[in-house]
């Protein structure tokens, strides 16, 4: 049970650790969302001055820019309290001393390792918590034949050694004993037999416990490869919605340069592509997570997710320090 729950642990320290890297993506993200909403109200403010728009352009767009800073400072938040939260499963007490990668692995990376982990064939047994359920089984199927053994005849030898010293009173030759004796209690009271039917329950209860666990195994891993399968599809959508956004987004922004599109157009276009980027980015981290789960699943060990550190682009630019200024993806 040591073993199962050191292996509980370091799912959790994999959602733990990516999460934090999906916290300072969306940080990245909604920076550069910022930036561009900020230039957009200073552009439509000159616009106004120049009578090409009305003020209520000039309202939207500055609508626009507050909702992205309220979306970032809840993001910065967020950030702060993943990496506390990492800190606090690694055992660190300063947050900032994490090195992080600045962005989630690529999406080809997450398939890649999902279709060769997935590929296996479990292994029945081979989770801790099933082991430790055989084990539980094996100690109660050992008490119950002490309990019975409690009521056979007993056959006990004993040896026996006198030291006679000639220079005490009744002084004599050293001399020894050795003997064999045989018990049988037949009756006890009857706690001979309320042992021995307290130790067939507890084995009957261990026996069922352990069938109860090899099922839940079979069910959770059947689950777990399941919702891999369903996130990768899901992954597949988040990539085509984002892709489709930021294209949506460049033709509305064409179209709005050579005045055929309205600010507001132009605006919804933006949102819909920051939006579509930030559920690509969480697409890829349930991914992670689900892979996570699913070795967990298996008796596999989590941790082996650590290989996307260095399949991942992102890896190659080296971890930044918290507080570090990141590389803003381009979109």
């Amino acid at each position: 049970m040591a073993d199962w729950t050191s292996v509980t642990t370091r799912a959790m320290v994999v959602r733990a650790y990516y999460g934090a890297v999906l916290a300072q993506e969306k940080v990245a993200m909604l920076t550069q969302a910022q930036r561009a909403a900020t230039a957009a109200v200073k552009q439509v403010e000159s616009m106004v001055r120049q009578g090409v728009v009305t003020k209520a352009d000039q309202l939207q767009a500055t609508v626009r820019a507050g909702d992205v800073s309220a979306q970032l400072l809840s993001a910065s938040n967020d950030a702060t309290t993943a990496r506390a939260q990492l800190a606090l499963l690694l055992g660190r007490t300063e947050p900032g001393t994490l090195l992080l990668p600045t962005q989630l692995p690529t999406d080809s990376a997450v398939r890649a390792f999902a279709a060769q982990d997935t590929a296996g064939a479990e292994t029945e047994g081979q989770r801790d918590d099933v082991r430790a359920a055989q084990l539980g089984t094996s100690a109660a199927l050992a008490d119950r034949q002490r309990a019975a053994a409690t009521m056979l005849p007993r056959l006990n030898g004993y040896a026996r050694y006198d030291y006679n010293s000639p220079t005490t009173l009744y002084a004599g030759k050293p001399n020894w004993t050795v003997g064999v004796m045989g018990s049988w209690s037949l009756f006890g009271g009857g706690s001979e037999l309320a042992d021995v039917a307290g130790a067939d329950a507890r084995a009957r209860g261990a026996r069922a416990g352990e069938e109860a666990a090899r099922a839940n195994a079979r069910v959770e891993a059947d689950a777990a490869k399941r919702l891999v399968t369903l996130t990768l599809q899901r992954l597949t959508l988040a990539a085509q919605a984002a892709a489709q956004s930021t294209e949506a987004h460049r033709l509305v922004e064409k179209r709005y340069a050579g005045g055929l599109a309205t600010v507001a157009e132009l605006l919804g276009a933006e949102t819909a592509a920051t939006g579509a980027a930030l559920a690509h980015a969480a697409a890829r981290f349930v991914v992670i997570d689900a892979l996570a789960q699913y070795r967990k699943a298996v008796g596999a060990d989590p941790g082996a997710l650590a290989r996307f550190d260095t399949l991942s682009p992102a890896a190659s630019t080296g971890a930044a320090p918290a507080g570090a200024t990141h590389e803003e993806p381009t979109r």
